[in-house]
């Protein structure tokens, strides 16, 4: 659903590829939904997937940790990634904080994009021509809802693609069940 804020941004057209990605810290409560699966695959399976959308070359080492607290799936999770180009990813993802906190900071050779997904809020210091008022268009308004439109849509023949193909949704998925491996090996 991240990719549906990035796209009224113009994020996802940006003409640099990024040098760092920090998803740190996406956060919430325990839920009691979700449990049924590991934080990775319910909170950072999203950063994984913008990372991938930002660069086109595969990742390359990957290191991991993390700690089950309400077992028996991880709640806690951090991941750095290397990709083959060089961008470094920085996640973590934890659903043992006492508050919701969604934020990334893009690192571009000609500056950073730091978000706040929460507060549907970014600071730009680069030269890319980003929508400052992307949080009032529809899909900045409702991501999970222009998520679904888009798969809708495209399955209708009303648009070329949804917003994740199946192909981006395997990769991700694929990083997620990585970074699960990894850190099912490690604590916190």
């Amino acid at each position: 659903q991240e990719r549906a804020i990035f796209r009224p941004m113009v994020l996802l057209d940006a003409p640099e590829t990024p040098i760092r990605l920090e998803a740190v810290r996406r956060s919430s409560y325990y839920p009691g939904r979700g449990t049924d699966v590991s934080c990775v695959l319910d909170m950072m399976i999203h950063d994984l997937d913008l990372a991938l959308a930002l660069n086109p070359t595969a990742p390359v080492e990957l290191k991991a940790r993390g700690r089950v607290e309400h077992g028996p799936f991880l709640d806690e999770a951090a991941a750095e990634v290397l990709f083959a180009d060089g961008m470094e990813l920085t996640a973590d993802c934890s659903r043992l904080d006492e508050g919701r906190v969604r934020t990334m900071r893009i690192v571009y050779p000609s500056g950073e994009v730091d978000l706040d997904f929460m507060a549907r809020t970014f600071r730009n210091t680069t030269a890319f021509a980003l929508n400052p008022d992307y949080a009032e268009t529809p899909d900045g308004k409702d991501p999970l809802g222009a998520s679904v439109q888009a798969f809708l849509d495209a399955v209708r023949g009303q648009a070329p693609r949804p917003l994740v193909s199946g192909e981006e949704a395997l990769e991700a998925l694929d990083l997620a069940l990585r970074v699960e491996a990894a850190a099912g090996r490690m604590t916190l």
